[in-house]
């Protein structure tokens, strides 16, 4: 019998989905945003978002030197695969340079800030997978359900603040006495994609289903997956959630309720993936899963041979 492995809990949960709501949301608002006055605004709560998600990762830490370690690792060769190391050095760059842009309203300044949060995206998406002792984590199509779902939550929330957007960012404007500049916002990238607010809903929505069934019906699952996705109703509370972030938006006439629909379907997710379903393997039972032969494979019989050992045509 498998348990919840207990290392990760609500922080790093908040982490993932702050941070990746955060992320999204600076690149999913110069889709979805009406102005550029709007998207300064979004640009703002992104990077408190991802600012709450480094905290989330400070507290779960637990001790100051424990979270200074998390940005050592990334390129040494102890920790060439250490995704969460790149993802808390791609979070300060994204957090430095969307600041700097806030206040200098540079294209430079706003490139960098994208790129990394990019980087910080993929980065994230692929932590959990690493954890090969844990087989809800270790499934292959992991990593684009943590990205789909990411860009589910930056979608929603884009389509949720915009219509205050303008105004968020003049209070901020306000509160640093004029230093973040509105309005034109020479210095901001928009993405055009020729995608109205609600057909940017569907999109995400379709998306986030055929990557949910995806990562739900991998071919490469194992039978622990499966007893995971299974086991204490995690199944119906993974369909739920689907449900309701994926089908319910592609049935939503209103943008904002979507947008809601969208960001509770992307929470809903990852705490089923990241908390409900982080049933670790016993080192033994690793070792037997890896000797195993995947699934839906079996062996091809042989023919028999003939008595002058040459098999019959």
């Amino acid at each position: 019998m498998m348990a919840r492995q207990s290392v990760w809990g609500w922080p790093a949960w908040a982490n993932f989905f702050l941070g990746g709501a955060g992320a999204s949301l600076y690149i999913m608002g110069r889709i979805a945003a009406a102005d550029t006055a709007a998207v300064r605004g979004l640009d703002v709560l992104a990077l408190l978002l991802v600012l709450c998600g480094l905290v989330a990762v400070y507290i779960e830490a637990g001790k100051r030197m424990r979270a200074i370690y998390a940005f050592r690792g990334a390129w040494t060769r102890m920790g060439h695969r250490s995704w969460m190391s790149r993802e808390a050095i791609a979070a300060t760059v994204f957090i430095l340079a969307g600041a700097m842009d806030l206040v200098a309203d540079n294209t430079v300044f706003d490139i960098v800030a994208l790129t990394a949060a990019a980087v910080y995206l993929v980065s994230q998406s692929l932590i959990p997978s690493s954890a090969r002792l844990i087989p809800a984590w270790s499934n292959n199509a992991m990593p684009v359900l943590m990205l789909v779902t990411s860009l589910m939550a930056g979608t929603g929330l884009a389509l949720i603040i915009s219509p205050i957007a303008p105004q968020l960012a003049a209070t901020v404007n306000t509160l640093t006495f004029s230093l973040v500049k509105t309005g034109t916002a020479a210095g901001t990238v928009v993405l055009p994609t020729g995608l109205e607010s609600g057909e940017l809903v569907r999109v995400i929505a379709a998306a986030s289903i055929l990557v949910a069934v995806f990562y739900a019906y991998f071919p490469g699952s194992t039978v622990h997956f499966r007893h995971a996705l299974r086991h204490d109703g995690n199944y119906l509370f993974y369909a739920l959630f689907v449900l309701l972030g994926g089908v319910a938006p592609l049935l939503m006439s209103s943008d904002v309720f979507g947008g809601v629909l969208l960001v509770l379907g992307s929470a809903g997710l990852k705490y089923v993936v990241l908390i409900r379903m982080s049933y670790k393997l016993d080192p033994i039972s690793y070792l037997a899963e890896l000797l195993s032969p995947p699934r839906g494979s079996h062996q091809i019989p042989q023919e028999p041979l003939d008595r002058e050992g040459e098999q019959p045509p």
